[in-house]
């Protein structure tokens, strides 16, 4: 019996070291965290970078409401502070199984009639990802869809907005926070309307006001720290008003010049336009809410075993941290499109950090969470720099061609540098009657066209 006594008390006193053992190590793991290389990684993250200027979050915010121009802010500031009470307003765990947010809360933005098309008129309108033109589409119900847009002139309206607006910040970086439908409400109708213009022969004013937009949408999808945006914006203007444009000058004889306004639209874009880092940096921001409104409510509603462990396995200044870490990649490199370096190591050995000792839940978190997870989106904007160029391609081929006659297989190999990527090389398609551009994000087809005009399909076709 007291060689028992002797080996349980010996036992006690080895947990009692490992346990004060472990302490000290937690508790100098968080005196020394965040270390100086992660104080400089939150530093990157925590940078705003976006331009000044105009704001457009209110605008498509309420862009599917008739809400007054001048009540916009209003609207916005009122819905905006029903998000910033959450969570002590909102306690995730009353909600009953297949309920939404909006089941539970009421917006302001509610308070004013609905713009959104009938089914109807939607159908009229020209859409994403559709295998038809617009033009072929306007033109095949040119009376509808003017009696269609006319009945959308509200909405129509609110979309022309945009045409001063430079950025899009997020007003409400919650998860949950309400937003309108993707894309934006007036883009598609906006859209049609240009395209019907052309159809009815007014086709300068239709191509000036293509590229106006164009412009609009360019500008939204890259000046912004919301992914959302970021992503509806270079669909909008890539795959709407970019084919729109290339359509339309597809069919206009080379020998006249663009109108003034598609100058700026065909800018070939450089790297920097097409980095992610400031929707990364709207992407942590969300993140970092997010855990704190998650210790919020463990305080608020966990029992004492929650908290307790919370406090163990968290430390809050660490974990955003490594928040931050895992966001920082893109704002790292000077390469738009998939990253493949300078990445968190993945797994749970990440966790064998000194900086986790006093952090394991925040690193762990960290560490499943997975660190590639923007990595098609990030081609995406890379395949909008690729359909830039493309564009930007066709309206320089259009000029050569108005000069001396040459047609586009000649002149694929002098396009000027700043229209040429090796990775995704501008070439003619199979029939010679399009120039097309490989895409990485190939989901939806494999390449991205615009039609040339007769003046450039090389002649033995």
């Amino acid at each position: 019996m007291t060689r028992i006594r002797r080996w349980l008390r010996r036992l006690l006193l080895a947990v009692a070291a490992l346990l004060a053992v472990t302490v000290m190590l937690v508790g100098l793991s968080r005196l020394t965290t965040p270390t100086a290389a992660q104080r400089d990684v939150l530093a990157l993250m925590e940078r705003d970078e976006l331009p000044d200027g105009p704001d457009a979050y209110g605008i498509l915010y309420t862009q599917g409401r008739d809400v007054p121009y001048d009540e916009i802010e209003t609207v916005l500031a009122a819905d905006a502070a029903t998000v910033a009470a959450w969570p002590e307003s909102w306690k995730v765990d009353t909600w009953e199984p297949g309920r939404k947010v909006e089941d539970y809360v009421e917006w302001r933005l509610d308070d004013y009639p609905s713009l959104s098309p009938s089914r109807e008129d939607s159908a009229l309108f020209c859409q994403r990802f559709d295998e038809t033109s617009c033009l072929a589409q306007v033109r095949a119900a040119p009376d509808a869809t003017a009696a269609a847009l006319a009945r959308n002139e509200g909405l129509l309206a609110r979309a022309g907005w945009l045409r001063d607006a430079e950025v899009v910040r997020n007003a409400m970086p919650h998860i949950y926070a309400p937003w309108p439908g993707s894309p934006a409400p007036g883009a598609l109708p906006l859209m049609t309307v240009h395209a019907l213009a052309f159809v009815q022969g007014d086709e300068r004013y239709a191509i000036s006001e293509t590229c106006r937009d164009l412009v609009t949408w360019r500008r939204l999808a890259t000046n912004t720290d919301m992914l959302t945006t970021a992503i509806d914006g270079i669909v909008i203007a890539g795959d709407g008003y970019a084919r729109l444009l290339a359509d339309m000058t597809s069919e206009w004889p080379v020998d006249r010049p663009l109108p003034a306004a598609c100058e700026a639209a065909l800018v070939p874009p450089d790297a920097e336009e097409l980095l992610m880092c400031n929707v990364l940096r709207g992407e942590f921001q969300i993140s970092r809410r997010l855990h704190a409104d998650n210790q919020k409510l463990i305080t608020l509603h966990g029992d004492w075993l929650d908290r307790v462990t919370a406090k163990l396995l968290y430390d809050d200044q660490a974990t955003v941290a490594e928040l931050a870490a895992l966001h920082a990649p893109y704002c790292r490199t000077k390469r738009p499109g998939r990253l493949n370096h300078d990445r968190p190591e993945p797994g749970l050995g990440a966790l064998l950090r000194w900086s986790c000792m006093g952090n394991l839940g925040g690193c762990a978190m960290a560490a499943l969470s997975s660190a590639d997870a923007y990595d098609d989106y990030a081609d995406r904007m890379r395949d909008f720099g690729a359909r830039l160029r493309l564009l930007g391609a066709l309206a320089w081929m259009r000029e050569q061609a108005a000069e001396s006659g040459v047609t586009a297989d000649t002149l694929l190999d002098r396009l000027p540098a700043e229209l040429t990527d090796a990775e995704q090389r501008i070439a003619l398609a199979p029939d010679g009657r399009a120039l097309r551009v490989a895409l990485f994000f190939d989901t939806r087809g494999e390449w991205a066209e615009v039609p040339l005009p007769a003046a450039l399909v090389p002649k033995q076709r």
